[in-house]
């Protein structure tokens, strides 16, 4: 068969963005020498901050719960009795409170409920900066609530 060749070569496309770097690899298998350890540390981290948010709800049962889940990980669903979450976030944010949750209508998923992380290890304060909104009445944000 006869080769034939282009008239100008076709760029090359830079994958070195779609890997990490050598050092952060021989980092990451540093940490799962002791897989054992790093599991009990991020378990750590979860198991607190669930409890914190469960906190929060059992404090609150009347205006929140827990919505589908969770099941696992630091990711959960948490129903609005009353209310749009949508609203409720936006009263949040606009009150510089330094609390963010993602209502559930970024997810197509309806308007009644809110996302909240609680895996890192500051969830605990975060979940307690949560719960004085909640318990502060005149908050603009615990209004809608109540709505």
């Amino acid at each position: 068969p006869r080769v034939r060749f282009a008239a100008r070569p076709r760029p090359s496309q830079d994958y070195t963005t779609i890997c990490s770097s050598a050092p952060s690899q021989i980092l990451a298998i540093a940490a799962l020498e002791d897989k054992a350890a790093l599991l009990r540390r991020s378990n750590a981290f979860v198991d607190a901050g669930r409890a914190a948010v469960s906190g929060v709800l059992d404090a609150h049962a009347d205006k929140l719960t827990w919505g589908p889940g969770p099941a696992a990980g630091p990711v959960g669903w948490i129903r609005l009795k009353r209310g749009s979450a949508a609203a409720y976030v936006a009263a949040l944010l606009e009150s510089d409170d330094g609390l963010l949750l993602l209502p559930s209508t970024v997810f197509d998923a309806g308007d009644a409920h809110v996302r909240a992380g609680f895996g890192r290890a500051d969830s605990p304060a975060l979940m307690a900066k949560w719960r004085a909104t909640l318990d502060d009445a005149d908050h603009p944000a615990t209004a809608l609530l109540r709505a």
